[in-house]
């Protein structure tokens, strides 16, 4: 299962990761809300996140079917 905090890696942005996780884009401004201190300052222009930043979950996204093994092969 996917756990909390998310450690993202290089190249992924909000979107990318919720698609990974949700299997939707549509729900990205709930992982930014959430992380929204941290992000506003590490976030590139071009939407990328700083690899190796821990980001908290939305409730209710933790625990999916993905594990973390999976997302991290992908």
């Amino acid at each position: 299962t996917v756990k909390d905090p998310y450690k993202t890696r290089k190249n992924e942005t909000l979107i990318s990761i919720t698609k990974k996780i949700r299997g939707s884009t549509s729900e990205w401004k709930k992982l930014y809300n959430k992380n929204k201190d941290k992000l506003d300052n590490i976030m590139e222009g071009d939407g990328t996140v700083e690899p190796g930043t821990l980001l908290k979950l939305p409730a209710g996204w933790a625990g999916l079917s993905k594990s973390r093994n999976d997302l991290e092969e992908e």
